[in-house]
């Protein structure tokens, strides 16, 4: 009597803990995944697609952010219709930029470079997560014993095949969906030549743009590459570059 209420009460604490570690799992899972999806969504906020501060309009492939000397960027449009006299006038700091006037080539007028392409990388990008791949036990053939506890001990390896591989599924997941998302989030966040993500403080992690050329780079990096004569040959095109100032409008996405 004794053995067999022994063996009820072993079979009962399995079976309660199976249920618990069905459940536990799952749970645990989509805790995680919502975790990180939250923090995903909080960092990718800053670098959503930026507008002109001037009319107001959405920057993409067709409304192209474009560096004024001081660093300000403007749309095209807005610049166009700001041209006195071979001059654009800042609306935000008045320094004066020099232009050609409104002839055909003033759309030559440099793009902000690292904006441009982090909106041609959110244009293009599935925002879905990578697919991720789940390991499932195939053809697996068994030969049923007769005997009560030689069924347990198979039910039992069976179980723990199963939850070692949902174990070490889910903990694939967790590190599949870490590395992506530090892929995503350094993208037009740091500078291009150190890899160092850009800061508001301090000022020489600020992105700064070369006007000739639209490039942006940290400030560490342009007086590192800064030459004798105060002009900086630009890591990307070779482009020569004098003026270096902060690139407000990338500077303002990824606060």
């Amino acid at each position: 009597m004794f053995a067999w209420f022994s063996s009820l009460l072993y079979k009962l604490l399995l079976y309660s803990l199976l249920l618990v570690l069905t459940y536990l799992i799952p749970a645990l899972e989509d805790f995680l995944g919502n975790r990180r999806f939250s923090k995903r969504t909080a960092r990718r906020r800053p670098l959503q697609p930026p507008e002109c501060e001037i009319c107001l309009l959405e920057y993409s492939d067709t409304v192209i952010p474009r560096v004024l000397s001081c660093g300000h960027s403007l749309c095209h449009d807005c610049m166009y219709q700001m041209v006195v006299t071979c001059t654009i006038s800042c609306p935000f700091c008045r320094k004066t930029t020099w232009t050609m006037g409104k002839f055909k080539w003033f759309s030559n007028f440099t793009k902000n470079c690292s904006v441009v392409d982090i909106l041609e990388d959110t244009e293009d990008e599935d925002e879905t997560v990578p697919e991720q791949v789940e390991i499932l036990a195939q053809n697996n053939n068994f030969d049923l014993p007769t005997t009560p506890p030689d069924l347990i001990t198979l039910v039992m390896a069976i179980w723990n095949t199963i939850l070692l591989t949902k174990c070490l599924t889910s903990i694939s997941k967790i590190w599949l969906q870490k590395d992506y998302n530090q892929l995503y989030d350094s993208r037009g966040s740091q500078c291009g030549f150190c890899l160092i993500d850009y800061s508001e403080s301090p000022e020489s992690r600020n992105p700064r743009i070369l006007t000739r050329c639209g490039h942006s780079l940290c400030g560490n990096c342009v007086q590192k590459l800064i030459g004798f004569y105060r002009y900086i040959f630009c890591p990307f095109c070779d482009t020569i570059s004098i003026e270096t100032p902060k690139n407000y409008l990338l500077l303002e996405m990824i606060k």
